[in-house]
């Protein structure tokens, strides 16, 4: 755990260590939100949901008393990197997508395991040794297996096929021999994991990292049957009471309009905002009146107050998002 902590730093020489631990533990608020947007780490949120306070502690304890990090106040800055050392480490955190997929991608990669072992047989009985027998996959499948068609079955591969296209090569072949046929039985991730990626936790991020990529391409394509299938469950990483504001919202309702309707606060509600204006490239910005300054990303939110006491907090945080957005687009 040491090294992916130390291979946090690439892009940042300064985090906060608090915010650090809620981001990889995936503590949903916004200032955490913003937090790893600024500092590019977006990628792994919510990816060690069950790391302890006192197994972050000692990582960063040893990375100190190593002389890799030194701590100022509350925040950790870098001395120096092994750069050799962490180079699997790079390439692995860049692949990944932790806050789209780190609450359930790894289920819905399991359940489409299950549904392409079962498929291969189908509309024979399936007699082989299931991949999964839990209820949960089990259920699934078989609902889906009550709806097939030929055409569908059809369907269904072709555009499984497109979507590994779309993928690099290391990727498809990883995640396509992970499946298993009629007559072939797949391999696990700790099997097909390259030997350099092997040590712990970069193994199970390297199989994440594979999950990941694969998911966001399906998100990108509502049109192929792979989107129709698992669109519902890819929803449920996301926070389901701001997919309620963003419904209401995109109805043309106005955030006090919604907190009335859902009798929830104000600042849950921005929380909801500043999550949807993360996760979607087509947030609606221009339906707010945002702030354009240079300054806006080091201003704290009680100077931003000074500067314009008529904005709340929630004009503060979007008008940041957008600014990184626009810089994002800018270097592209």
């Amino acid at each position: 755990m040491n090294e992916f902590i130390l291979a946090l730093f690439n892009q940042k020489d300064k985090l906060k260590r608090k915010t650090l631990y809620l981001i990889l533990t995936g503590k949903r608020t916004s200032s955490t939100y913003f937090y790893a947007k600024l500092h590019g780490l977006l990628n792994v949120f919510g990816l060690f949901p069950h790391l302890s306070e006192k197994d972050f502690h000692q990582s960063i304890h040893a990375l100190i008393k190593q002389h890799y990090l030194k701590q100022e106040a509350e925040d950790l800055i870098l001395i120096k990197q092994p750069a050799s050392l962490l180079t699997p480490y790079y390439e692995v955190i860049s692949q990944l997508d932790g806050f789209r997929f780190a609450r359930n991608g790894q289920q819905l990669w399991r359940l489409l395991q299950a549904l392409v072992q079962n498929l291969a047989a189908w509309p024979k009985p399936f007699n082989q040794l299931p991949v999964e027998i839990s209820p949960f996959y089990v259920f699934f499948t078989e609902r889906i297996l009550t709806e097939m068609t030929p055409e569908k079955k059809a369907q269904f591969i072709e555009d499984c096929y497109a979507i590994f296209d779309l993928l690099p090569n290391e990727v498809s072949l990883f995640l396509v021999q992970s499946l298993s046929g009629e007559q072939y039985q797949g391999r696990t991730f700790f099997q097909l994991c390259p030997k350099e990626y092997q040590t712990y936790p970069l193994n199970e991020c390297y199989g994440l990292a594979m999950i990941h990529q694969f998911w966001y391409q399906v998100l990108r394509h509502p049109d192929n049957l792979l989107y129709q299938l698992f669109h519902a469950q890819l929803l449920l990483n996301y926070n389901q009471s701001m997919l309620q504001t963003r419904h209401l919202f995109l109805q043309g309702y106005s955030i006090e309009k919604i907190a009335q309707i859902r009798r929830l606060k104000i600042g849950t509600l921005n929380d909801h905002m500043i999550e949807w204006a993360l996760l979607d490239s087509k947030f609606p910005f221009e339906r707010f009146e945002l702030i354009v300054d240079a300054q806006l990303l080091t201003q704290t939110y009680q100077d931003f107050q000074e500067k314009y006491a008529d904005k709340g907090f929630l004009c503060y945080r979007l008008s940041q998002l957008y600014q990184l957005n626009q810089r994002k687009l800018e270097k592209e």
